[in-house]
């Protein structure tokens, strides 16, 4: 997901899926993907939209929180925990899509 002069826009393999003006539906385009949706469907409402973004992003942001505090405590080499970050983050959404 990114922005250009453009607008906002949904890149999978190097396939443009979305590009549109708006960054809350580019956002759950995004999200629902990653999550392991083959087809999303937007709502037609703005603001269902712009809360279910909003959630989905605080629920993330704590998620990760979350990681990167178990991860400090229990892993004492700094290279290391940045693999472990990674490993546990692909694993998260590996488990969303299943």
């Amino acid at each position: 997901m990114g922005s250009d002069l453009d607008g906002f826009y949904v890149r999978v393999g190097g396939k443009e899926l979305y590009r549109g003006w708006d960054q809350f539906t580019a956002e759950y385009i995004y999200y629902s993907i990653l999550c392991g949706k083959a087809l999303v469907r937007v709502p037609a409402d703005e603001k269902l939209t712009i809360e279910a973004v909003s959630s989905f992003k605080k629920d993330l942001n704590r998620l990760r929180d979350e990681i990167n505090r178990m991860v400090e405590i229990t892993v004492p080499d700094a290279k290391i925990r940045e693999e472990v970050r990674r490993i546990a983050s692909r694993k998260v959404f590996d488990r969303l899509r299943g």
